[in-house]
């Protein structure tokens, strides 16, 4: 009897430094959990906990702007004294289509971040965290999803024990949060039925395929094509409108995300919020440059006229 009661008291002491997380709730065809980057915290320290969602198999959940349709998911916190949360932090999406919309959001699975504050002052023990996680999942049908979601952590006065067994979910997910943009980088401008987007980024210079997320769901067709063109050292990227869009909006805001079609197939993502300006670009309403220089109607009609004699050859 009494090896048992040390055997308990062992486990016990064990598992305190330990963090409690809920079972993960399977709804709506999706997994969901809550997990932190630590084991451990330290008062007045800041740290990321995360929303977990794996789906199944051609499933998917929302990005903060779902596209044609759909809903993004929500977390509604109850924290103990001293905590603090802020806002979602949202990896860039994918296009999905389903029949005629686009959709933006995420398959397989996604973590979203949540940065969290901890005051000087907060009690060491057990800190738990409480979240209401409301998601919308959809295959062609769509599933609403409500889930209460715990998270304890102990709080104590020593250093803070990184969770190693959550660092690559973690690392992979900061490498998808978009990189904020200077304001000179990427200008923002509105054509009667499109908006242009100039683009100055070095490390992009090169992509195969650049799409422009909006953060609003009205100011563009989301599942046009959006069409890249190269003018000297800047990108060109037209978007066009959305039909319900009456009037342009003063800023133009959202992210871009850059594909590299190569053997990495790599990604970029930037943020930006741009004013608005009217009419295009006048390096982008420029004809076709050859060399730096405008094609003349002589070369153009000796073009043509090689090309028939080349044809006749043949």
């Amino acid at each position: 009897m009494n090896k048992k009661i040390i055997y308990f008291a062992i486990f016990c002491l064990f598992w305190a430094n330990c963090p409690i997380y809920a079972a993960e709730v399977y709804l709506a065809h999706t997994r969901a959990e809550l997990v932190s980057e630590y084991k451990t915290l330290k008062p007045g320290m800041n740290f990321l906990v995360g929303l977990r969602m794996r789906m199944d198999p051609e499933w998917h959940v929302y990005w903060k702007n779902p596209g044609d349709s759909g809903l993004p998911p929500k977390i509604t916190w109850q924290l103990p004294e001293g905590f603090s949360a802020g806002e979602i932090q949202w990896p860039y999406p994918k296009r999905i289509n389903i029949e005629h919309l686009t959709v933006y959001g995420y398959e397989d699975e996604v973590l979203f971040f949540i940065p969290f504050k901890i005051g000087e002052e907060a009690a060491v023990g057990d800190a738990v965290l409480k979240a209401r996680a409301d998601w919308l999942a959809c295959k062609v049908d769509c599933i609403p999803a409500q889930a209460e979601l715990i998270l304890s952590l102990p709080v104590q006065e020593g250093p803070p024990q990184p969770d190693l067994t959550r660092t690559k979910d973690f690392q992979k997910t900061i490498e998808k949060l978009p990189l904020s943009a200077q304001t000179e980088l990427i200008s923002a401008y509105g054509g009667n039925d499109q908006f242009i987007l100039r683009i100055n980024i070095p490390s992009v210079s090169d992509a195969d395929d650049i799409y422009f997320f909006p953060d609003k769901d009205n100011w563009i067709q989301h599942a046009a094509q959006q069409n890249l063109t190269k003018k000297n050292w800047d990108l060109y990227l037209a978007v066009p409108k959305s039909n319900l869009l009456k009037k342009n909006p003063e800023r133009l805001s959202g992210v871009i995300v850059a594909q590299e079609k190569g053997f990495l197939k790599t990604a970029r993502a930037f943020s930006f919020d741009a004013g608005l300006q009217e009419g295009l670009p006048a390096e982008y309403a420029k004809p076709s440059v050859i060399s730096g220089r405008p094609l003349s109607l002589r070369a153009a009609c000796l073009f043509a006229f090689l090309g028939g004699l080349i044809l006749n050859l043949m």
